[in-house]
């Protein structure tokens, strides 16, 4: 199914640049000139913009349907470049809070459009679709931090990045008009909701903080070498990738309750271990 297809690939350019930017982090960190709390607030910029969009996105999609995915793909990849043009703090600021609005409007796009292949009849794809995100993730950063370790720089890896995402923009042209419909005037939050946004924020933050900010550390605090620093955010996407791959074949055998609760123990437990763990340069 061409759509199936489309969406797999933009999935893995999506991932492919947030593993690039990971580990590019410690290259525009000095670019830019900026101190470990002002590249703290410019990350968190990006955070606080791609709210709001997800929100304008949800009630947007609501009304077209995942058709705008084309659209919201384009900007991302060309708000992709724009920190690798950054030379100051504040214009890198400016550069995250574009991307921000971008990438909050493309995960909300790309979720439906996932969702929508598999209601219309369509292969299941949800799972691959988010194991092929972590899948783009591992690889850029792998490949990234051996182009750094050779000499890459920022501007033309987030340039060769965008137009990745670009391509596979092209390829998601023809979603149909949706059937118009009224989003819910009011949103009924139930305790049940509430803990598990709380949990899936949790989730988010430590995934959120070992993407942005585990190869900077390898570089600074353990000396590591370029190429050695993309594997810290590597090393998170591969294991994502394989939870992924075996979430739905573990849902089905040990229920959902179970599944969340052994995987929050596992997690907890790695990041308990990665706390305690002895700081040996590399």
């Amino acid at each position: 199914m061409r759509a199936a297809r489309g969406l797999l690939l933009a999935f893995a350019a999506f991932g492919a640049y947030w593993g690039a930017w990971g580990v590019l982090v410690p290259d525009v960190k000095e670019q830019v000139d900026a101190s470990v709390t002002e590249l703290g607030i410019a990350f968190l910029a990006l955070a606080l913009a791609a709210l709001p969009a997800m929100l304008v996105t949800g009630r947007i999609v609501d009304r077209v349907g995942p058709r705008i995915l084309p659209l919201t793909l384009v900007l991302f990849g060309l708000a992709a470049v724009l920190p690798g043009l950054a030379g100051s703090v504040w214009q890198l600021t400016l550069a995250l809070i574009l991307v921000g609005i971008t990438t909050g409007a493309v995960d909300v796009v790309i979720n439906v459009a996932a969702t929508n292949v598999e209601t219309s009849g369509g292969p299941r794809v949800m799972q691959v679709a988010h194991a092929l995100f972590s899948a783009g993730f591992l690889v850029a950063a792998v490949a990234v931090g051996i182009a750094r370790g050779a000499g890459a720089g920022a501007l033309p890896v987030l340039a060769g990045i965008g137009l990745l995402v670009l391509v596979s923009a092209a390829f998601n042209r023809g979603y149909p008009a949706a059937p118009r419909r009224e989003a819910p005037r009011r949103i009924v939050l139930s305790h049940r909701l509430l803990v598990l946004g709380l949990l899936c924020g949790l989730a988010f933050m430590i995934e959120g903080g070992i993407e942005n900010w585990s190869a900077l550390y390898l570089e600074t605090d353990l000396d590591a070498s370029p190429a050695v620093s993309g594997l810290g955010p590597g090393a998170f996407a591969a294991a994502m990738v394989g939870g992924r791959l075996l979430g739905q074949w573990l849902e089905l055998r040990a229920g959902d309750r179970r599944l969340l609760s052994v995987g929050a123990l596992i997690g907890s437990g790695g990041l308990l271990l990665a706390a305690v763990a002895p700081v040996v340069p590399l």
